[in-house]
């Protein structure tokens, strides 16, 4: 499909589904997800694989069910992004945010010269709507994004990230300068972190549900280095529509962790306790456990799920299943 007709598709879906209720929502949703199984079964594949790993306790009906509700999950996630995308100034119409997590959320450090806080967020509900983060916090903020392959709809992300005016876009490429740059201004910055990232490009083997998985430490080595607070929060979806806040705290500050490696494991381990408190929203199949150390027992690698790659990465002994 030609980008032209990838443009009109895309403003006939916005104007035939980007204005329902959240009841029609999920009725469309439905048929929608429906129409498309036919051609998600590698997907399917990868979240039934992801969810023995994180739930090893369940059986397969139950991994099976918690799957479906997963893809109606995000089914109904892309009506809400057409919505947002025609209608960005109705994001924060329909995001609450407790008091006690707008409270968690201006935490600054006196003794850091930067009245900011970096917040880490997994893909767990609605990450997008995490770009106000000016909006929640009251500061002004910047979200590390990454772009797409079509100008236009780049244009069109940007302007449901950004309509407040407020927010800073961070391009994923090259993010850590952009960080901190903003955090240094004194702007709260989000970020995503449960992303693959090859060893080759300062990844890291750390534990995700009890596997090894290559992760960031970049937002941990730079919240270290500036003694800035750090959040773990979800956007989460409620049955109405709406969206509410969420937030894991860490059991300690940023700046008392002697490593980038400890931050970032507790980092992890907050992000597992927000997705184990609402498994069917998050992205299940995102091949998360893509890499398979050079150095695992055989017994260890068949932990891995099948889409593993072996690489000539080795993990710490510590870290190995």
């Amino acid at each position: 499909m030609g980008e032209a007709a990838m443009q009109f598709a895309f403003f006939l879906a916005s104007r035939l589904w980007g204005d329902l209720s959240p009841r029609a929502e999920t009725r469309w949703a439905k048929i929608l997800l429906f129409c498309a199984s036919p051609f998600l079964r590698k997907q399917r594949k990868t979240a039934l694989a992801n969810l023995r790993i994180a739930f090893p306790r369940m059986d397969k009906r139950e991994r099976r069910a918690l799957a479906r509700k997963m893809f109606l999950h995000f089914a109904v996630l892309g009506l809400d992004w057409l919505h947002f995308l025609r209608f960005p100034q109705h994001a924060v119409n329909r995001l609450h945010v407790p008091p006690e997590i707008r409270k968690a959320c201006t935490i600054s450090n006196p003794d850091s010269p930067c009245p900011s806080t970096l917040f880490c967020t997994p893909h767990l509900g609605n990450w997008e709507l995490e770009a106000h983060i000016g909006y929640i916090s009251g500061r002004p903020g910047a979200v590390v994004v990454a772009r797409f392959h079509l100008d236009w709809l780049n244009k069109m992300a940007e302007r449901l990230r950004s309509w407040d005016q407020q927010t800073r876009l961070i391009p994923a490429a090259g993010a850590a300068l952009g960080v901190y740059r903003a955090l240094k201004e004194g702007r709260n910055v989000g970020i995503l972190i449960d992303q693959n990232v090859s060893p080759r490009h300062g990844g890291i083997f750390l534990k995700f549900f009890g596997l090894p998985a290559v992760t960031s430490p970049m937002p941990a080595a730079i919240a270290r280095r500036l003694a800035v607070p750090v959040q773990v929060v979800s956007c989460i979806r409620l049955p109405d529509g709406t969206y509410t806040m969420e937030h894991a705290p860490l059991p300690k500050n940023a700046w008392e962790y002697a490593s980038d490696e400890e931050l970032t494991a507790d980092i992890l381990r907050a992000y597992e306790t927000l997705i184990q408190n609402h498994p069917e929203q998050y992205l299940w199949f995102y091949p998360r456990w893509k890499y398979l150390p050079a150095n695992v027992s055989p017994e260890g690698a068949a932990a891995f799920p099948p889409y593993a790659i072996p690489k000539r990465y080795p993990c710490p002994k510590e870290q190995l299943p």
